[in-house]
């Protein structure tokens, strides 16, 4: 059985039906030998009581270290991901080909991209129903200051080159975002963190370049 096929979730459902089978068939052993007993006294030999079953499943070693590689694993999803995506162009590809492309459980890269396309870390979108592509230059997901500060780059020049189109119009948060393909939460951080450093205001909820 090829159990890195399982997702986390199947791995911890067999683990608790194989702890379930191996105290069934403990309290089978254990009424078997009552039944022994009572019908013939003398054939049967004395032996040791078997523990009751526990409602707690005992900890199986190979569910801990099957865990561990999956643990280790899901460190590398957002590398492949972006890799195949890096190759896709600006159509993107559906979630099934991205799956098939990094070999990945369909429930592992549907978590990834719904959590990173909220969280606007990477420079990934949603482009149509459960199809996504990159935003632009594929950002390395290495967690430095470096890696950060490049994958700032692009947002900042979309939002500037958006906001400057229109001097003294102002947009929502939404309105930006559907007009920029950009991550609403990413807009609104940025525009939190980074407003007050060019010409933008805010007034009402909207934010516009200083005419």
């Amino acid at each position: 059985m090829n159990l890195s096929l399982f997702s986390s979730q199947d791995l911890r459902r067999l683990a608790d039906l194989v702890a379930r089978k191996e105290e069934y068939l403990q309290a089978a052993a254990q009424i078997d030998s009552e039944l022994a007993a009572i019908t013939d006294p003398t054939g049967v030999p004395n032996l040791p009581a078997l523990p009751p079953p526990s409602s707690t499943p005992p900890q199986r070693g190979f569910v801990d270290v099957v865990s561990s590689r999956v643990i280790a694993r899901e460190g590398s999803v957002g590398e492949q991901i972006l890799a195949v995506l890096s190759k896709a162009g600006p159509e993107g590809k559906h979630i099934r080909e991205i799956t098939g492309a990094v070999g990945r459980p369909l429930g592992s890269v549907n978590m990834w991209l719904s959590s990173e396309t909220r969280r606007g870390r990477y420079p990934v979108r949603r482009v149509s129903p459960g199809r996504y592509a990159l935003k632009g230059p594929n950002g390395s997901p290495a967690h430095s200051e470096a890696a950060r500060s490049r994958r700032g780059s692009p947002m900042r020049d979309a939002m500037l080159a958006f906001l400057q189109k229109s001097p003294g119009v102002g947009f929502r948060v939404d309105e930006i975002a559907a007009q920029t393909g950009l991550d609403r939460r990413a807009i609104q951080s940025w525009l939190s963190a980074n407003r007050h450093k060019f010409p933008i205001v805010r007034a009402a909820g909207h934010y516009a370049w200083k005419a």
